[in-house]
């Protein structure tokens, strides 16, 4: 996993993730300008100088101003009508959050935006004046790291990637995205956890950092990714929404049999199957997806060495796979 722009903040403040991005992520980019430097924490700059996953830039020439214009534009329907972004801002009135002095607590530095993005904050109550450029509330922040985080990705041809769901789910609402991605690093994630002795929360970030850098752990996680990349791809052209639909009516021997195209073990993935058939919303057809990639991730870590047909891909596949049994 390449090219990568962290947001909304300068870190992740949710360990968890930041253990999974060093087990399976290459590289990401977090959006701090050099006068946000300073502000990293011990942990960052731990991770900056022994491991290779901060990929520290500079920000985009062009980003700020095109965020500006499109952050402006999003705010300015908002604060006309903000009952209507109710459940999209996660608040029946986000405006009032937004026009509190006491929450706006969150630091915009100047390098991120343009004075036009100041000038509208200030001009509608949104801002005040910071050493660094502007406070404004958190939730504002995000909205406009959104915008930021988009653009950046689209100028150094990259993807946004966040910690913060609610801001993933904002970031496919505001502009379309790659789902496809987002998709495989949510599975990623799930067939670590299921691969792992024990629950992040209890593996120290420095045992983790130590299996990052192994010598030979950077192939196995590229091999890894790739078999990843190979399973998504059989099923984005094996089975169409039609076929779904239809399956979901059979018996479960259909299903398994159907599952097994794929080299998915059908005992593994019959809970899938089980819920497909019992509950209601298996006429959705995004449910009968999600539940596909649920049997996807339970399955995957068990039998994704078993369908690489090179002999030397396979052994590094499995060998990541079980390097992270060992972490203890």
């Amino acid at each position: 996993m390449k090219n990568l722009i962290y947001y909304p903040n300068f870190e992740s403040s949710d360990l968890n993730w930041l253990k999974f991005a060093l087990l399976y992520i290459d590289n990401f980019s977090p959006i701090i300008p050099d006068t946000g430097i300073d502000f990293l924490s011990e942990l960052y700059k731990k991770l900056q100088s022994e491991t290779d996953l901060l990929n520290l830039q500079r920000l985009g020439v062009g980003a700020g101003m095109r965020a500006t214009n499109k952050a402006i534009d999003y705010v300015t329907k908002v604060l006309e009508n903000p009952h209507s972004f109710a459940d999209e801002l996660h608040s029946p009135n986000i405006v009032r959050n937004w026009m509190n002095k006491e929450q706006q607590t969150y630091t915009l530095f100047d390098e991120k935006y343009v004075s036009n993005w100041k000038w509208f904050c200030q001009q509608n109550g949104l801002a005040k004046d910071s050493k660094y450029g502007i406070d404004i509330s958190k939730s504002l922040g995000e909205v406009y790291m959104t915008f930021l985080a988009q653009e950046e990705a689209y100028e150094k041809e990259a993807s946004p990637i966040t910690d913060n769901r609610y801001l993933d789910n904002l970031s496919m609402t505001i502009r379309s995205k790659d789902v496809a991605n987002d998709n495989k690093i949510e599975v990623a994630k799930s067939i670590i956890q299921y691969n792992l002795p024990l629950d992040f929360s209890k593996i120290s970030i420095d045992k983790v950092i130590e299996i990052r850098n192994k010598p030979d752990f950077k192939v196995k996680r590229s091999t890894f990714q790739s078999e990843l990349d190979k399973i998504y791809d059989k099923i984005g052209k094996g089975i169409s929404p039609n076929e779904f639909s239809d399956s979901y009516k059979k018996n479960f021997a259909d299903w398994s049999g159907e599952l097994t195209e794929y080299g998915i073990e059908t005992v593994a993935c019959g809970l899938s199957a089980y819920i497909l058939l019992e509950n209601a919303n298996a006429t959705n057809l995004e449910y009968i997806k999600e539940a596909l990639e649920v049997g996807l991730v339970i399955c995957a870590g068990k039998n994704i060495v078993k369908n690489i047909n090179n002999n030397h891909e396979r052994k590094y596949c499995r060998q990541y796979l079980t390097e992270l049994q060992s972490i203890k």
